[in-house]
């Protein structure tokens, strides 16, 4: 990995590596994703070649992990995502 990059966020597989890396980017930071190629290959979600790390650089470091602070609080959520949550419906 390029030097100045940390990991700040090790994700179970590449849907939930997308996900963050869109996340973040949403909010003008620039990461990097790495999975281990066998785990890309045969879609692993679980253990070392499932992991899939995203980077951000240095200086975006603290910002990166203080909005995923803020994410897994949720932070995020609108009242329409509490809505759908509350609808008996959706069970």
């Amino acid at each position: 990995m390029e030097k100045h990059y940390s990991v700040v966020y090790v994700a179970s597989g590449s849907l939930q590596g997308e996900m963050i890396r869109l996340f973040l980017e949403s909010q003008n930071i620039k990461p990097l994703v790495n999975q281990e190629s066998a785990g890309t290959t045969f879609g692993f979600t679980i253990g070392l070649l499932g992991a899939v790390k995203i980077y951000v650089h240095d200086s975006q470091l603290e910002k990166a992990k203080e909005l995923l602070l803020e994410l897994d609080r949720g932070d995020f959520q609108t009242e329409e995502d509490l809505d759908i949550k509350d609808d008996p419906g959706n069970e």
